[in-house]
């Protein structure tokens, strides 16, 4: 933040006058890292230098109003008009004040402040031209009541969105992803129905978005023989399957066990250039779900040599790690572990649990310094205190006398470590090394 002020001042001092845009570019930079008192010093500069800001950058300064919680400070400044410090123009459509009010409602929703955000949208109604809600602003209250599995909610708004004539395709997606991803009876057979009223209505510039959202769920309950009907539906339509398309088809040939499938889609990503860091994570669940554990080792190992996008990541280890779980192979499920750990990232909650699970049967399926390992990674993550004191109460039965070690650390009391400890210590860095690992 410092730096970008310090290149405004030595753009001012080589005779470069920065301009509105300028400023709007450096404003939207503090919005998006929550820089919110920059961006209002930011104001304070423009107005100091007599540029005039126009409704982009009240619009800004509404996000990050709305994105710290200060919800009345942000529809304090949109109630500002012609008689305020902001002029009009400088938008990338015709109603900026929809795109502001949008924006509030959308970080109200994330906050889970459903009825103020409520509020906002029936003051949007009230508008007569400008502010009132467009398809985005009923795809965020539609998004949420699916993602809430608020079903009556999601549908009452739909059937009131699509009673206009001009729907955007965005109002549909949204229906038939919330529905794919609700795990409710029956709701695939409803997106369907909704996917067909789309193509019914003929609505404009739909995208293969739709249709991969509804693919998911085809494979989801491994139901191919839909999920291939789809697909060609989305070639007849003149339509490009994409990364996310092929990969989805090829999860659920893999769980069908149909490798000549998924090979066949793998090497068709390759030859087209589709093949991304999802595309190889699944390629390697496939063969491993069909036990060729070698052909996923050699394609991690392809991985790790390539680096940077293609790197492995926490979806690339954890297939491996629930295998060898499964295969009683205790040494490989440790080893695949330790690279996970490896990648310097949460350990979800979920694997520890697993391990722990597995670690405690009768067959003892790891040693006792690994079984405190994961006690102590479970602690110091997001874990509720309830499942620790489970894992507790479980692990004391069964290696709490191994040594003074492990009983310190049964007793060690649980600390939430800020952002920045945890950084600190999954680096492993001390006062003095610090500096050269930072480095």
């Amino acid at each position: 933040g410092g730096e970008v002020f310090s290149v405004l001042e030595d753009m001012r001092r080589e005779g470069f006058e920065a301009n509105i845009r300028t400023y709007n570019t450096v404003l939207k930079y503090f919005t998006r890292t929550g820089q919110k008192h920059k961006a209002l010093s930011l104001l304070d500069e423009m107005l100091a230098f007599n540029i005039l800001p126009n409704e982009v950058t009240r619009n800004l300064l509404v996000s990050a109003r709305a994105n710290n919680s200060e919800w009345d400070d942000a529809i304090a400044l949109l109630d500002q008009t012609d008689d305020s410090v902001f002029r009009k123009g400088g938008g990338r459509d015709n109603n900026e004040r929809t795109q502001a009010y949008t924006s509030i409602i959308a970080s109200m929703v994330r906050g889970g402040h459903i009825n103020e955000a409520l509020d906002v949208f029936d003051r949007m109604n009230a508008f007569d031209s400008e502010g009132r809600p467009n398809d985005v602003t009923y795809g965020v209250l539609l998004h949420y009541y699916l993602k809430k599995r608020m079903m009556k909610d999601a549908y009452d708004l739909f059937e009131h969105v699509t009673e206009k004539e001009d729907v955007s395709e965005v109002i549909f997606r949204t229906m038939i992803s919330g529905l794919v991803r609700s795990n409710r009876p029956g709701c695939i057979a409803r997106a369907r129905h909704v996917f067909d009223e789309m193509l019914a209505r003929q609505v404009p510039d739909i995208s293969i978005n739709s249709y991969n959202a509804l693919l998911y769920g085809y494979v989801r309950i491994v139901n191919m023989r839909e999920a291939e009907s789809l697909f060609r539906l989305l070639l007849e339509n003149q339509l490009s399957p994409n990364a996310a398309t092929l990969t989805t088809m090829m999860n659920g040939y893999g769980k069908l066990g149909r490798m000549d499938n998924v090979r066949a889609i793998f090497f068709e990503m390759s030859s087209k250039r589709l093949v991304d860091l999802p595309a190889l994570n699944a390629y390697i669940t496939c063969a491993l779900r069909a036990g060729d554990v070698a052909t996923a080792e050699r394609m991690v190992t392809q991985m790790g040599a390539k680096k940077g996008a293609l790197s492995p990541d926490t979806r690339t280890f954890l297939p491996f790690i629930f295998r060898f779980l499964a295969t009683g192979d205790a040494v490989s499920a440790w080893r695949y572990f330790e690279m996970l750990c490896g990648l310097h990232r949460e350990v979800p909650v979920q694997v520890l649990e697993r391990m722990l699970g597995r670690g405690t049967d009768s067959d003892r399926f790891f040693e006792a310094r690994q079984l405190m390992v994961l006690f102590r990674m479970l602690k110091d993550s997001e874990a509720s205190d309830a499942k620790v004191l489970k894992w507790k109460a479980v692990l004391e039965n069964v290696v709490a006398t191994e040594s003074e070690v492990w009983r310190a650390e049964m007793n060690r009391r649980r600390t939430r470590e800020n952002a920045s400890e945890k950084i600190f210590k999954r680096h492993r860095w001390n006062s003095i090394e610090s500096g050269w690992n930072a480095f």
